[in-house]
């Protein structure tokens, strides 16, 4: 009896005692009737339990000395104390009732890794030929778009490659006059077909030798307006060559100053589309089971604990580290804000779905006592008060898996 008492008393001061505000009691399974009360009956509803403590006040405490030595053997007595809550009291305690259904629940798999640049959107600029540094027109951490010009440099090398294409183009037109003129005579039998056929491969070798010189300013980076324009450009425009971005991005190097020499070995600029990022994580093998190319990742980096980034796995390892006994995994991050930077330690979420439904509550209606887990439910139901096992591996925001029946303790 005194047991009982003591739960009204702290009822009555609106201790938190389970009945904290918010809290959520799993009530309404689907199997039982709805148990909210009306507001307008709690004078009436506190008249009756006060008539029925009274009368049966007697009753209680002789069944709870009855029982009292059974209590801590069996967890799921049904002589255990009660408390009858009235709608004023559940109104003031802020209870609520929810109902345990049937869902899919997605496991998580925790990996750690390191955001890195997207080697499919990165380039190292070298020159073509060995050239000096005339002037430098971008620097680290300039965007450019494609074509925009990054360096002028100066070549010998280059200038005699456009001299090349030059007397080559000169000498074509020289070459189709004479096979012209000769063509005609031959039409009117005024020349010897040796003659004709001497012209004719003059003319063909002239044309080859002009589309090798073309080609070659093609391989030096020149575009086909740069070589158009060759024939009209001063004598001291050509040893100058142009240095260019082959695609949007970011300069997030810059080897070139102006004045020094320059080869194919060295690279000048280095540019990334920085839009895109790659994470490269570690998966332990026993887990490599649980992740597939495709697979949903949600991706945290300490510089912005609240923000979370989405990204797809594009790619597995087919080798395991040996030492680690890890797999190497590429998850593929946008990055429109350019919050994320290349050497950032990454936590990464991939999602696993179960196989089968599962018995979903909210976090909130749990109840924890002397290291056990309880859902409460309303007096009369079937089903004892039971101690369930929860899932500890999945983020706040999901709900809580129970077993799939609820029965005293779920294994």
């Amino acid at each position: 009896m005194r047991r009982s008492t003591d739960w009204n008393n702290m009822l009555n001061r609106r201790m938190p005692i389970l009945l904290v505000a918010g809290l959520a009691l799993v009530w309404g399974i689907p199997w039982l009737a709805d148990a909210t009360a009306q507001d307008s009956h709690g004078d009436h509803d506190h008249a009756e339990h006060a008539d029925e403590s009274a009368g049966n006040g007697h009753d209680t405490e002789n069944e709870h000395d009855d029982h009292s030595g059974h209590d801590d053997e069996d967890g799921d007595s049904d002589d255990k104390p009660t408390v009858t809550l009235t709608a004023k009291q559940i109104r003031l305690a802020e209870i609520r009732t929810v109902k345990a259904k049937e869902g899919e629940i997605h496991n998580e798999l925790h990996l750690t890794g390191e955001v890195s640049l997207n080697q499919d959107r990165l380039v190292h600029i070298t020159p073509r030929l060995p050239s000096i540094v005339k002037k430098v027109h971008k620097t680290w951490g300039d965007q450019v778009m494609k074509g925009d010009l990054l360096a002028e440099l100066e070549s010998r090398e280059l200038a005699d490659a456009k001299t090349d294409y030059l007397s080559a183009k000169e000498k074509l037109v020289l070459v189709q006059v004479g096979f012209d003129r000769e063509k005609h005579l031959r039409e009117k039998k005024l020349s010897t077909e040796q003659d004709f056929l001497d012209a004719k491969m003059t003319f063909v070798e002239a044309g080859s030798a002009l589309r090798s010189s073309r080609q070659k300013l093609y391989a030096l980076g020149l575009t086909e307006k740069e070589i158009s324009d060759l024939p009209e450009m001063p004598d001291s425009s050509l040893t100058s060559y142009a240095v260019r971005a082959p695609f949007s991005g970011t300069v997030i190097e810059r080897h070139a100053t102006q004045g020094e020499q320059v080869n194919e070995e060295n690279a000048m600029f280095a540019i990334s589309d920085l839009s895109t990022l790659w994470l490269i994580a570690d998966v332990y093998e026993k887990d490599i089971a649980k992740v597939k190319r495709g697979q949903l990742a949600t991706t945290s980096v300490k510089a912005y604990p609240q923000r979370y980034f989405n990204g797809k796995v594009t790619w597995i390892s087919d080798l395991i580290n040996k030492e680690t006994r890890t797999l190497k995994i590429r998850v593929e991050l946008t990055n429109k804000d350019r919050l994320l930077k290349p050497g950032m330690f990454a936590r990464i979420r991939l999602g696993v779905q179960t196989k089968s439904p599962a018995l979903i509550i909210p976090r909130s209606s749990l109840l924890r006592f002397k290291g056990d887990t309880y859902v409460r439910q309303r007096q009369g139901s079937p089903i004892p008060n039971a101690s369930i096992q929860t899932r500890k591996d999945l983020p706040p925001s999901t709900q809580i898996v129970s077993c799939w029946r609820w029965t005293n303790r779920c294994g």
